[in-house]
């Protein structure tokens, strides 16, 4: 239930603060009117975001110690031993002290912060037919398959992304520190020196004058985009709609989201959860607005009496294979096997697609870069030997 901090008149007249909760504004007023207090001004608080690897943490090491048949409250005894100040020892000496207070597992974890979305709702069917073994077992293995996928994609993604840096990093190098130094030896005979030596003592020339204003423009460019993607929801969309219309990487985001949105899917419906709310919890794991507003308009198709395997078109750029899946298992009953299977296939597809961008930008980075300082390398010679003739 969300938290309010409120400021209030009590009977005397006097301004009194505190925090309560409550499921909204009215029934704040509500409560506090049973309190003898006049709501002036409540503000919600924003729960804290628990972090994907305090939640694979947790999930793991409580899973293995109910496995084990240990009581869960004695479970979260024995993970709340240690230093204080750890947050993962403070989440579990909150959700024990949820417990300890009669709150179901579900009701203690939902107060120490927000978590991934699909983490409570299956807790609670866990909690409802009685399997909260079976269901952190589940948790864990998703926790565990998204930290190797998110792993894999670093990793591929590492090296490209340094080498890019080292480049611009060599090039500016060049232009602002290398350049120049010849350009003393060249300065009484500038005219006669070959073009290309000529280009390299212009862009230096005009990089040494002007590189910090168009770095500085170049911030402010990219400060007011990020500013603008991310505090104006229409500029997001298109933003988003953009990404998904991009040959190669647009390929990447909508695979990427479609595992996400298959392997939830597949997860809530395995645990028995309803398909609208299985649904509705999948929609929180979609980062791309487009998806997102796409996935709303399948949930309201659905509430009107539809199937999701005719209502996935509004979910754009989503890959082939999934649609079919989804169709097949809708027709044959098994919609959460075929979900899976989705999931698995699209995954794969992306890793071996992300492994082929990445064998393809590294050598095309290495050779933009040593084109460069080839270009520069022979430039220098051959102003250097253009003055030996001279000689």
């Amino acid at each position: 239930m969300p938290e309010f901090r409120y400021h209030a008149l009590t009977p005397q007249g006097q301004e009194t603060t505190g925090i309560e909760n409550a499921a909204n504004k009215q029934l704040l007023a509500q409560q506090l009117k049973h309190k003898r207090l006049i709501l002036l001004k409540a503000t919600a608080i924003k729960p804290p975001k628990i972090s994907f690897k305090l939640s694979l943490r947790l999930i793991s090491e409580l899973n293995d110690l109910v496995s084990g048949g240990i009581v869960l409250e004695r479970a979260l005894q024995i993970l709340s031993n240690g230093d204080n100040n750890d947050p993962f020892i403070q989440l579990c000496q909150q959700i024990r002290q949820g417990l300890k207070d009669g709150q179901s597992l579900s009701q203690a974890i939902s107060q120490c912060g927000k978590f991934d979305p699909l983490l409570l709702p299956l807790i609670r069917a866990g909690e409802a037919s009685g399997k909260l073994s079976q269901t952190l077992d589940t948790l864990e293995q998703y926790y565990q398959s998204q930290k190797q996928l998110r792993s894999e994609i670093s990793t591929s993604l590492a090296y490209p992304v340094i080498l890019v840096i080292a480049s611009i990093i060599s090039m500016v190098a060049l232009t602002l520190y290398v350049i120049p130094t010849f350009k003393d030896i060249f300065e009484d005979d500038m005219d006669n020196l070959p073009l290309g030596t000529q280009i390299c003592f212009g862009v230096s020339d005009w990089m040494t004058a002007h590189g910090f204003m168009l770095a500085l423009i170049m911030s402010v460019i990219s400060i007011g985009c990020w500013a603008a993607i991310h505090f104006n929801a229409t500029i997001q969309l298109k933003w988003h709609e953009f990404q998904l219309k991009l040959p190669v990487i647009g390929q990447l985001i909508s695979q990427n989201e479609a595992s996400k949105i298959f392997n939830v899917l597949g997860i809530l419906l395995n645990s028995g959860i309803p398909l609208l709310q299985a649904l509705t919890i999948c929609q929180d794991v979609i980062s791309n607005r487009a998806q997102y507003q796409g996935m709303t308009q399948c949930i309201q198709q659905l509430k009107q009496g539809g199937n999701i395997a005719s209502n996935l078109h509004y979910i754009p750029h989503l890959p082939v294979i999934a649609e079919r899946l989804i169709l097949a298992g809708d027709e044959s009953g098994s919609l959460p096997q075929s979900c899976t299977k989705a999931a698995t296939i699209i995954q794969r597809d992306l890793k071996n697609q992300l492994k082929t961008l990445v064998a393809m930008i590294e050598p095309l980075i290495i050779l933009i870069m040593g084109g460069v300082i080839g270009f520069v390398v022979i430039s220098m010679l051959m102003a250097i030997f253009s003055m030996s003739d001279l000689v």
